[in-house]
């Protein structure tokens, strides 16, 4: 999406007692008037989006914008939840900067933004600063800067990510090498051409750049992509051909400038691991044994088979005689297990092809 490249003059202010007042309160008078809206129709209009966590919010007391449009993830950290989830909720629109440039959101105000949005309020914690007082940065912006966004937003459009989840970094300072001083950009707009296939980690971006409908220049930008997605880690020691389960992995969010290797934890669960690895080691398709070498000929216990469930705290030790296996797995491996008495799903260990055990390290 075309950028305008221009130079905005530079006007910082800070604003007056009264006019922070006033906008206090006219702030407060919507947000009065945005909850009884929810409080009537909330119910019965919106589907609740399930949040197994909590998400905790934290708003910094003040921002500056270089952009009309203000987001969650502009006016807070947000952390908790899985990353699709976190990603959304950065992305909701909070407001445009009126006329004055400025405005000031209160947690209140946000809190019913994410009601509205259809999260549950139970599942939302709010930390930092009871308003954010949000002024557009009118200083002029670097050719670097204004690049940089231009190439963020395109990748944002290939990948289908929000803007927030990507990572633009210029590798060299761009006026030196490009012959053009910031005041011959007031009517240029950058095309940002993307490399095909992988435009992750280190990349020469070619940009168009047109003087209205006219092709100004051709420059070359040096530059690393790097895209926020979920890394599978380690949360304990696993010995060579260990098979890979929820219990001994967990997901991190991180920028990343290579997909090579990547690994959902999908496609990681049921494979073997073809090294020892530690606690908190970055786990890639390259420490897993190929698919073809995971067989099913170890495999003792079926899917839908009928086991026996043993469960065992200490020397006291209770036999299931009806249970089911919800997984094929292969001895010492966890899986899911139906206890057809009481219908609970439990993890258990598999001992045997009729038998698997669950002790107390290993209940949920």
């Amino acid at each position: 999406m075309p950028v305008m490249l221009g130079v905005m003059p530079v006007k910082l202010s800070v604003m007056p007692e009264n006019e922070l007042k006033k906008r206090m309160f006219q702030q407060m008078t919507f947000s009065m008037k945005f909850g009884f809206i929810v409080l009537i129709f909330g119910s019965f209009c919106l589907p609740v989006i399930a949040q197994d966590e909590t998400v905790q919010i934290t708003l910094a007391p003040n921002v500056l914008l270089n952009r009309l449009d203000v987001t969650l993830g502009d006016v807070a950290q947000v952390r908790g939840g899985d990353s699709v989830q976190l990603r959304r909720i950065r992305s909701i629109d909070l407001q445009r900067l009126d006329d004055e440039k400025s405005c000031i959101l209160s947690a209140e105000f946000i809190r019913l933004r994410l009601i509205l949005a259809n999260y549950t309020e139970d599942k939302l914690q709010f930390r930092g600063a009871d308003q954010v007082i949000v002024q557009l940065d009118e200083r002029t912006a670097s050719i670097e800067q204004i690049l940089q966004q231009a190439i963020e937003q395109a990748v944002s459009d290939r990948v289908e990510y929000p803007i927030s989840s990507v990572q633009v970094r210029i590798l060299q300072p761009i006026q030196r090498h490009w012959g053009i001083n910031a005041s011959q950009l007031v009517t240029l707009t950058p095309k940002i051409i993307l490399p095909e296939g992988s435009i992750l980690g280190r990349q020469s971006i070619v940009v168009h750049i047109y003087d209205r409908e006219h092709l100004y220049a051709t420059r070359s930008v040096p530059c690393e992509i790097a895209i926020l997605q979920d890394e599978l880690r380690l949360t304990r020691h696993v010995a060579r051909g260990e098979v890979i389960s929820v219990e001994n992995t967990v997901l991190k969010e991180r920028f990343l400038t290579s997909s090579a290797g990547h690994l959902t934890l999908k496609n990681a669960l049921g494979r073997r691991v073809r090294r020892p690895m530690e606690v908190g080691e970055r786990l890639s398709s390259h420490d897993l044994l190929p698919e073809n070498e995971n067989t099913n000929s170890d495999l003792v216990i079926k899917s839908r088979s009928a086991i026996r469930l043993i469960a065992k705290m200490g020397r006291l030790e209770i036999t299931v005689p009806m249970a089911e296996a919800l997984q094929s797995g292969r001895v010492g491996q966890i899986i899911r297990v139906k206890n057809l008495q009481s219908n609970r799903i439990v993890n258990a260990r598999v001992v045997n092809a009729e038998e698997a055990v669950v002790d107390l390290g290993f209940r949920k």
